[in-house]
């Protein structure tokens, strides 16, 4: 029962009208730690004095080679890295959504993030 839950891709089903790819875990897990020897650009960046910089270097570091396969990883059809999905990585108890896996994240309450961050947002 344990391994269906972990390997469950959603609890919810796709719209009847829908007839594409629906959404698979990829949980081959590698059995050690970054076993290509990937390199972390934004690890390099001050986040505190350069937070532009370090964003926009982890969202195009997330954004290579997922676009390219409509971030269908479970397929490992990413050519630049390996990506996997957490198991039970949702918020709210209804799980991922079912055609490409999106999880509703827990939401920041106002000055979570900043002291400037004036109202809640949904991360």
């Amino acid at each position: 029962a344990a391994l269906r839950e972990f390997s469950r891709p959603s609890y919810n089903f796709a719209p009847a009208t829908y007839n594409g790819n629906v959404f698979r875990p990829r949980l081959d897990f590698p059995s050690s730690p970054n076993p290509r020897n990937d390199s972390f650009p934004w690890l390099e960046i001050d986040f505190k004095t350069e937070p532009e910089t370090y964003l926009h270097t982890v969202l195009d570091y997330c954004l290579e080679g997922n676009v390219e396969c409509d971030f269908r990883v479970e397929q490992n059809m990413n050519k630049a890295r390996d990506w996997y999905h957490v198991p039970w990585m949702s918020y709210l108890p209804t799980g991922r959504e079912p055609v490409h896996g999106m999880t509703m994240e827990k939401p920041s309450k106002q000055g979570m993030l900043s002291d400037s961050q004036r109202r809640e947002v949904q991360n």
